[in-house]
């Protein structure tokens, strides 16, 4: 207890304990310590990093060592970056709801046309390769009538599952879709499909459920 990092102050005996703790699994390992006590930190500051004296005890170590000062800071600095082109989510969702937006639009006397386009929202779930993913894709429509109506499109907004491992959105449930356009007049008509839940049951859908929600 020489009253030097990371025993400088209070907490003496558990801080000394994590450190031996950290040297010893050094040994083997790489170590990632996250902590915000001060005491491990050059000048007490966490944005100067890791105090001198404890550097000086790493010199010998073979395995790396970094200090974080929240699970926030480390998390950014471990992800993985995941690319999902929307176009994988449209195609997806057209091969498994294709028919029902068709029969939405031409109840009203629409066809689709034109590029569909989606926004997509990932969330990091207990298992590493499964993001839970919330999405909302609007689909342009044109008016097969000679009444004018302009500005049609449908707005489909749901949810599934995708394994990053195969690739594969899963479980695509539809929570709403909806028909908009604009009448000659300007006033705007909007037509709902509304999926309807009875607690976590969605009738007609699988609902897709997860502890763990960390929005990427």
């Amino acid at each position: 207890m020489r009253k030097i990092p990371p025993s400088d102050k209070g907490q003496q005996f558990k801080d000394c304990v994590l450190w031996e703790d950290c040297m010893l699994m050094l040994r083997s390992e790489p170590v990632f310590l996250v902590t915000n006590d001060r005491a491990f930190y050059k000048n007490r500051e966490t944005k100067q990093g890791l105090a001198e004296e404890l550097q000086q005890e790493l010199s010998d170590s073979s395995n790396e060592f970094r200090i974080f000062s929240s699970l926030h800071d480390l998390l950014a600095e471990i992800r993985t970056d995941i690319s999902v082109p929307p176009e994988s989510l449209i195609k997806a969702y057209f091969a498994a709801h294709g028919d029902e937006l068709k029969s939405l639009a031409e109840r009203t006397s629409f066809v689709l046309a034109g590029e569909p386009t989606a926004n997509i929202d990932f969330f990091a779930t207990e298992k590493p390769s499964h993001l839970y993913v919330t999405f909302s894709i609007e689909l342009p429509c044109s008016d097969a009538t000679s009444e004018g109506r302009t500005g049609a499109k449908i707005v489909a907004e749901g949810e599934a599952t995708f394994d990053s491992e195969i690739r594969t959105f899963l479980n695509l449930s539809t929570r709403d879709e909806k028909l908009l356009y604009e009448n000659p007049d300007g006033t705007e008509t909007a037509i709902y499909k509304i999926s309807i839940g009875i607690g976590r049951a969605v009738i007609g859908h699988r609902t897709v459920e997860h502890s763990v929600r960390y929005k990427l």
